[in-house]
């Protein structure tokens, strides 16, 4: 077995061990939820700043 098939296949045991726990799999849940909402905030924040240097706003 090669290196690379060796880390692949621990990695992937690692993973699936990681991914059973409940708590584990509520938080990824929430932001595959809240991943639009992350990036319309993120992209209205820079349009905001943007916005405001036209302005001259000093905050």
């Amino acid at each position: 077995m090669a290196l690379q098939e060796k880390l692949i296949d621990s990695l992937g045991s690692f993973a699936t061990k990681f991914n059973s726990y409940r708590y584990i799999m509520a938080i990824k849940s929430s932001f595959i939820t809240l991943m639009p909402v992350i990036i319309v905030g993120a992209y209205e924040e820079v349009n905001f700043f943007r916005y405001c240097q036209e302005l001259v706003c000093f905050f």
